[in-house]
């Protein structure tokens, strides 16, 4: 624990918004990040399945590139808010929403992607968010909230062995995801709703109830506990 390092959030990352769309727009063209995407996957989908009509201008001005951070911007409650993705590739022509920043590695030494896709879904950095913004009507996330935030990490090799780690699991997951759907979607439709309510990202509430959620999904929308912390120790 006391390899842990103090860096200002903004020190280590550019912010920038996102792309204004009409409805013209959607539905056909190059890949597209939407809210959905961000809020529901710690890493962003391998093929965003989302389209968006953009120019080569704009695909310049809003890429996606290997070690981007995406965050939603906006929430009516704080839980919801800057909830993260991470790409841990490129993508070329895709563009993200408008209702979310991109923060773009500027040292690439620091941080380490598939560590910070997790590492920003703990209770550690849930908490910070909650303590920094400021709820009014809608919660947002801005250049002044971004400014406040510090974050405690690890040397960057402890950061690869606990991303490499996390990422595997987490594939493994999305297998397990894609083979249960399909098993599901013959046997009971009514159950693959519930499964997809939580996959989606949603409050669990009464699905959990009603249904035996997988384990294995269950711990991809948690990662409770400050799990990272414990690796800290014991990788470091």
């Amino acid at each position: 624990m006391n390899n842990l390092k103090e860096y200002k959030f903004n020190e280590l990352y550019q912010m920038d918004s996102g792309i204004s769309t009409s409805k013209d727009q959607a539905g056909h063209g190059s890949p597209f990040v939407s809210f959905k995407d961000i809020y529901a996957n710690p890493i962003l989908p391998d093929d965003l399945t989302e389209k968006m009509n953009t120019s080569d201008n704009e695909q310049k001005k809003y890429s996606v590139k290997k070690g981007d951070i995406f965050l939603t911007r906006t929430s009516e409650v704080l839980d919801e808010l800057a909830m993260s993705s991470v790409a841990v590739k490129d993508y070329p022509k895709a563009t993200f929403s408008g209702f979310a920043k991109r923060l773009r590695p500027i040292q690439d030494n620091i941080t380490y992607d598939k560590f910070m896709a997790f590492y920003l879904r703990s209770d550690y950095f849930r908490k910070i968010i909650n303590t920094k913004a400021v709820m009014t009507l809608r919660a947002s996330f801005n250049e002044k909230i971004f400014s406040y935030i510090k974050l405690l990490l690890p040397d960057y090799d402890t950061q690869v062995k606990i991303g490499d780690l996390f990422y595997e699991i987490e594939c493994k997951i999305r297998n397990y995801y894609r083979n249960f759907l399909s098993m599901l979607s013959l046997r009971n439709p009514v159950k693959l709703t519930l499964l997809k309510a939580v996959r989606s990202g949603k409050k669990q509430g009464n699905v959990c109830k009603s249904y035996i959620i997988p384990a294995p999904l269950l711990y991809q929308h948690s990662y409770t506990k400050d799990i990272l912390f414990y690796f800290f120790y014991f990788l470091s």
